[in-house]
C-alpha cells in the first residue's frame, strides 16, 4: 500500500461540470508466453508500477492524457480498440497509460491476457450499446448480441494472488477486479442454491399414497430432479427475484423460442443457433420495445457498478468538489458516465470485411 500514498493526493479530482483529472502511474510491462501439456499456447502479462513517475489525465468530452488532446489520443477509444488475442496492444496500452487497476510496484504481478480481453469486451459492449441507444433508428442486432452478453457471460475475477478464479475461497488471495454478478446470471446457472418455496406445502398422507411416494422415490434421479427444478423455478417467478429480472428472464424464455444460444466467449461475443437477422425478423413490437428497456436497465447495472468505488471529497485547497478514483479502470467507465452521445467514439473501419467494423 506504500506506493499508494504519494498518488492518493494526486486522485482527489477536481469536478467542474462535466470534467476531471486523474493520475495513473507508469508501469513495466513483460509478455509471458506459456504451453500446456497439450501445447496450448497462452500468454500472460507481468506488470510492476513504476512509483517515481505518473501520468495526468483530463476528461472534458473524453479521457485524455494531460500532455495530449482528445483528437490526439482518446483513451476510451484507444481501449476499446485493442483486438482478441493482440498481447502487444494491450502492453502497448499499459506502457503509454499505466495499468488500469490496482497493482504493486515493488514485484511484477502476473494477469491473464484473457482476463485482460474479456474486460476490453465489456466496455465495448457497453459503448456500443449507449452510443446505438442514441440513434433515430437503433439496430436490434447491436442490442440484442451486446445485451445478452453482459447479461450472460462468466463474471471476471482477478485476485492479488495473481490468479484468476470464478470463484475465490482462499484467505489467501484478495480480489483486486471483479465485474460483478447479475442476478440473472444466478438464477440461471444457480438455481440449486436457492433453496424451495418456503411457503409451499405439499399436503398428502404418506400412508394413502404410499404407491405414488415410492414410485416417485424410485424414479430416475433425472426425472427427480427435473421435478423439484420445476417448483424451485416456480418460487424464483413468484418469491424470490425483482421485477426488473422476471423482466429479462421472460425476454430469455421468448429469444429461446426463436433460437438458441449456442455459446458466448470474448472473442465471438454470443453465438446464437441461428443467423442475427432470421432471429430479429421473428421479433414483434413488443418484443423489440422489451429488448431496448432491459438494454437500458442493463447499461445503467453495468455503469452502477463500475463506479460505484469512485468516491466524493473536498478539495480544501480549489474550494471544488472533487472525486477519489481508485484505478484507471474506473476512470474509463467514469468517462463514459460522462459521455456526450453525440461526440463519436467508435468510428466505422472503412474496409467493409472488417470482423470489427460495426
Amino acid at each position: 500500500m506504500k506506493e499508494n500514498n504519494n498518488i492518493m493526493a494526486k486522485q482527489a479530482l477536481s469536478v467542474a461540470n462535466s470534467s476531471f483529472s486523474f493520475s495513473n502511474y507508469f508501469c513495466d510491462v513483460l509478455i509471458d508466453t506459456i504451453h500446456d501439456n497439450t501445447g496450448n499456447q497462452y500468454k500472460n502479462l507481468r506488470i510492476k508500477n513504476l512509483s517515481e513517475k505518473h501520468i495526468d489525465f483530463n476528461f472534458t468530452q473524453a479521457l485524455y492524457k494531460k500532455t495530449d488532446s482528445v483528437q490526439e489520443h482518446n483513451i476510451l477509444m484507444e481501449f476499446i480498440s485493442i483486438a482478441y488475442n493482440d498481447a502487444n496492444s494491450l502492453k502497448n496500452f499499459f506502457i503509454n497509460n499505466g495499468f488500469i487497476l490496482y497493482n504493486s510496484a515493488e514485484e511484477y504481478s502476473l494477469y491473464s491476457c484473457n482476463d485482460l480481453y474479456a474486460i476490453v469486451k465489456r466496455v465495448k459492449c457497453l459503448v456500443e450499446l449507449i452510443m446505438e441507444l442514441q440513434k433515430e433508428s437503433p439496430m436490434n442486432e447491436i442490442l440484442l448480441q451486446n445485451t445478452i452478453y453482459l447479461l450472460l457471460s462468466n463474471p471476471v475475477i482477478i485476485s492479488k494472488d495473481t490468479k484468476s478464479k470464478e470463484t475465490n475461497n482462499s484467505q489467501d488471495t484478495v480480489t483486486i477486479y471483479h465485474s460483478g454478478h447479475r442476478k440473472i446470471h444466478s438464477c440461471i446457472f444457480k438455481y440449486d442454491n436457492l433453496g424451495p418455496d418456503p411457503n409451499g406445502f405439499l399436503d398428502y398422507d404418506q400412508d394413502l399414497y404410499a404407491g405414488a411416494y415410492t414410485d416417485f422415490e424410485n424414479s430416475k434421479k433425472e426425472f427427480r430432479d427435473e421435478f423439484k427444478f420445476s417448483l424451485t423455478l416456480n418460487y424464483l417467478f413468484r418469491y424470490n427475484i425483482p421485477q426488473e429480472t422476471r423482466s429479462q428472464i421472460n425476454f430469455l424464455y421468448k429469444l429461446e423460442s426463436i433460437s438458441g444460444i449456442e455459446q458466448i466467449n470474448t472473442e465471438e461475443g454470443v453465438v446464437f443457433t441461428k443467423k442475427m437477422q432470421t432471429i430479429i425478423n421473428a421479433f414483434d413490437d413488443e418484443l423489440k420495445a422489451k429488448l431496448t428497456e432491459i438494454t437500458k436497465h442493463v447499461i445503467k447495472t453495468e455503469l452502477d457498478y463500475n463506479i460505484s468505488k469512485i468516491s466524493p471529497s473536498y478539495n480544501t485547497d480549489t474550494l471544488l468538489g472533487s472525486w477519489r478514483i481508485p484505478d484507471l479502470l474506473s476512470a474509463i467507465y467514469f468517462s463514459i458516465f460522462f459521455l456526450n452521445p453525440n461526440f463519436e467514439i467508435i468510428k466505422k473501419c472503412a474496409n467493409s470485411t472488417c470482423r470489427e467494423r460495426p
